[in-house]
């Protein structure tokens, strides 16, 4: 059973990203100069939330749990199984609009945490253009973003780290 754990957790973690989202056809190229195209991304960035969403918005819709709710962000978390939990902080604007989408992921051990962390490097080559091993770009709604992933390697506290951000 110890051996399919990271599996789970992953097949669990692709829900809690996905949460809801339905459209299959996640990515359209759009040239941006001759040389380069950044991928266009037909579908909500994290769980049905998009760029420029109003907090009101973001509230009706997001199901984890509100832990809080200022000005300049939305605080969640959510339990992965047995294993950790996850924060999610959606970061407003000035206008109280969504710009950045911040993913941490806590879990009980290394091997979990190179799991998802492989998992979510994947999808991120899927759907965005890499710009380095842990950094891609995409667009979605005429709203060009960068997206980063790391890992906590630590045996204390490993974990997986994503921001998603306005650029």
């Amino acid at each position: 059973m110890n051996r399919m754990l990271p599996g789970i957790l992953f097949f669990a973690l692709i829900a809690i990203l996905s949460a809801c989202n339905s459209n299959s056809d996640s990515k359209s190229t759009q040239n941006t100069s001759e040389n380069s195209t950044i991928p266009n991304v037909n579908k909500p960035i994290f769980r049905k939330v998009e760029f420029g969403m109003t907090k009101r918005e973001v509230q009706k819709i997001e199901t984890a749990e509100l832990v809080n709710s200022s000005a300049g962000s939305i605080d969640y978390t959510i339990d992965i199984n047995k294993a950790g939990f996850a924060d999610i902080i959606y970061g407003l604007d000035t206008s109280g609009k969504v710009n950045k989408i911040e993913f941490t992921v806590y879990l009980d051990d290394t091997n979990n945490a190179e799991s998802i962390y492989s998992g979510l490097r994947q999808q991120f080559d899927d759907d965005y253009q890499s710009i380095t091993t842990s950094s891609w770009v995409g667009k979605q709604n005429n709203t060009d973003f960068q997206v980063y992933l790391r890992q906590s390697k630590s045996k204390t506290a490993p974990g997986v780290y994503a921001v998603w951000e306005k650029i």
